[in-house]
């Protein structure tokens, strides 16, 4: 079979979507996943690998139709499924180089709105010799059934970043109140004003990497159980033929 019939697709498709119920969410990877998918602000968008491959500029397209005609869109997943051992894609590389051009192309769209843009991948890993630390962690988590791009709002993450920013300057003021009241006023507003390191985006690395370290069959279980029934899926198409 060249590629899987309606109903391994669809089952393909599922065990997408319980990559996200069951590892983004239920272990708390991305805090604003499920308010994002309960809100119908999440978006699928679905290719064979072998059609999409060499057409990133049309991705982008795509994409960006869906995202201008939805200004509530704050996460889009682009899901491109491979088929056969000779698949390109099953290596990570050039479904990275890809994503990059798709970005590439996306950002010459006039009227698209800002996203970022992510490489998932079934066989991402840490480099050979990386140490294992909160940045180098995210390879781990980022292990779906096929290759993914996932694309989220630049203004929601500014929004997300904002607010967390402004969480953590109100709780440094209340616990540096006693040294601020004894400080005189200019070297006070300047303490009050100062930025804060985004408080958002390092608790989330390092909640993933304390997962990653210290609890890694809370991830690796329901992940390899996802790839695993995705590679019985096109085992079990093929002998069909």
């Amino acid at each position: 079979m060249s590629q899987p019939d309606d109903d391994t697709l669809a089952a393909i498709l599922e065990l997408h979507e319980r990559y996200v119920s069951e590892v983004v969410e239920d272990l708390n990877l991305c805090p604003f996943s499920r308010r994002a998918r309960e809100r119908g602000e999440v978006a699928r968008m679905t290719w064979m690998a072998r059609d999409a491959r060499d057409e990133p500029a049309r991705v982008a397209a795509d994409f960006a139709a869906r995202a201008i005609a939805d200004p509530d869109l704050a996460i889009g997943l682009l899901t491109f499924v491979t088929w056969g051992e000779d698949d390109p894609w099953l290596d990570t590389r050039p479904f990275d180089d890809f994503r990059r051009a798709v970005h590439a192309a996306y950002g010459a769209i006039e009227g698209a709105p800002s996203f970022h843009m992510v490489s998932f991948h079934p066989d991402l890993s840490l480099r050979e010799g990386a140490p294992l630390n909160p940045q180098t962690a995210v390879a781990l988590l980022r292990r779906t059934p096929d290759p993914v791009i996932q694309c989220v709002r630049a203004s929601v993450l500014d929004a997300m970043q904002a607010e967390g920013r402004a969480r953590a300057r109100a709780e440094r003021a209340v616990q540096l109140a006693d040294v601020l009241a004894a400080l005189p006023d200019s070297m006070r507003a300047a303490i009050e004003c100062s930025e804060v390191e985004d408080p958002v985006s390092a608790s989330i690395a390092r909640r993933n990497h304390e997962l990653v370290a210290q609890t890694p069959e809370r991830l690796e279980d329901p992940v390899d159980a996802l790839k695993r029934r995705r590679a019985a899926l096109e085992r079990g198409a093929s002998s069909d033929t």
